[in-house]
């Protein structure tokens, strides 16, 4: 393959400039939009991290907090049997819903 060739040639400057500015770019969109998707995910589950670990340090709105994520499926797959257990060590741990529930 000739790469001198001026087609060549401008099709591979393309592609180099391609792939150098295009992880710019999406470094850059995730870096300043609090909401996109990546960035949710990540935060969500080092929140799901924190409240396992409190829950097992006996924290017991912790545990019905871990219950209640993992029953909607948020920041882990949705898992009602699951939830369930969690919801019953919750209230082994002594947590009670609020009145105003």
């Amino acid at each position: 393959m000739n790469i001198t060739h001026p087609r060549i040639a401008t099709a591979t400057a393309f592609l180099v400039v391609v792939e150098a500015i295009v992880p710019m770019i999406i470094a850059h969109d995730t870096a300043h939009d609090a909401s996109s998707p990546a960035i949710r995910r990540h935060h969500v589950s080092n929140e799901l991290d924190l409240l396992a670990e409190r829950s097992r340090q006996g924290d017991a709105a912790a545990t019905f907090e871990y219950a209640r994520r993992i029953e909607l499926g948020l920041g882990t797959r949705r898992d009602a049997s699951l939830a369930a257990y969690w919801y019953q060590v919750a209230e082994e741990q002594g947590y009670t819903l609020p009145d105003d529930v």
